[in-house]
């Protein structure tokens, strides 16, 4: 009995999320919810490679499901342009900082902070804002940086 259920795990985990993955694809262009959409994720990471489970994911941030508990957008058109963490932080730091202290003083403080120009912190924070417009992303700092280029999971 045992060795039966070894070999029915060791199928499972090839084929069954290669099913998991073709439900995911399938049930994406169908407009599943977004908690349907991870469940699918979650069966078929463990059996997906490392570029399945980057397309999954991809997918998931296209239609704003962060979480399980996200409520899916509409798929829209691809995304207009990308920034990377650090622009997207120096945007937050920038955009954070009361407005009783004048712009240039700002970018002259956050530039001493992490030894950056002012005017490449004006240019990364004029960027970021571009590309949260074009794509309508703007929402809590947390979900915005999900929008990063090279976001891995860390949280504002």
């Amino acid at each position: 009995m045992r060795v039966w259920v070894l070999m029915l795990t060791a199928i499972c985990a090839q084929g069954c999320s290669s099913d998991a993955t073709t439900r995911f694809a399938r049930d994406f262009e169908a407009g599943a919810d977004c908690p349907r959409l991870f469940e699918l994720r979650n069966e078929a990471k463990h059996g997906a490679s490392g570029a399945q489970q980057e397309e999954m994911n991809t997918k998931l941030r296209s239609v704003q499901c962060f979480s399980s508990t996200s409520r899916r957008a509409p798929a829209g058109p691809p995304n207009t342009g990308s920034f990377t963490v650090q622009e997207y932080r120096l945007y937050r730091e920038i955009i954070s900082t009361p407005s009783s202290i004048p712009e240039a003083e700002a970018l002259e403080n956050v530039g001493r902070k992490h030894a950056v120009p002012p005017t490449a912190i004006h240019d990364a924070v004029k960027h970021v804002q571009e590309v949260l417009l074009k794509n309508n992303w703007f929402a809590s700092p947390d979900a915005e940086i999900r929008h990063a280029s090279d976001w891995n999971g860390e949280t504002q």
